[in-house]
């Protein structure tokens, strides 16, 4: 379904003939479901989507913005502040579903270098 998702659209502009058996039931009852918004290709200008640890394009928005793939476990860990120097233990083709669990598992580097600094600073303070 991703070639038919527009940078900054979802499964909504996937054509009704193109969309799995599932997709088709949600899309016959919109309202029923909340009008759900997974399968998200965010555009290059807006800010990114929840990564979760599922890291299914089909929960949270990680389908490449101009290509028809999804984020890589570097590019995931980038939007998660990793830098790009950090090592994984493992990142083997056979471990990239862990990896990307991980990383959706992480709070993000630099929220949490803020948040050490402020209780750094209140406790340390001089």
């Amino acid at each position: 379904m991703i070639e038919f998702i527009p940078e900054g659209g979802s499964w909504k502009n996937v054509p009704y003939e193109n969309l799995a058996p599932r997709f088709q039931k949600i899309r016959d009852d919109m309202k029923k479901y909340r009008s759900p918004n997974f399968y998200r290709r965010f555009s290059r200008d807006e800010i990114s989507g929840t990564i979760t640890a599922s890291a299914q394009p089909e929960y949270c928005g990680i389908v490449h913005p101009t290509e028809n793939r999804r984020y890589t476990i570097r590019e995931v860990a980038r939007i998660q502040t990793f830098p790009d120097t950090f090592k994984f233990i493992d990142e083997t083709p056979r471990d990239i579903v862990a990896m990307y669990k991980v990383i959706g598992n992480a709070v993000p580097v630099t929220l949490a270098r803020v948040i050490a600094s402020s209780i750094m600073e209140q406790v340390f303070e001089k």
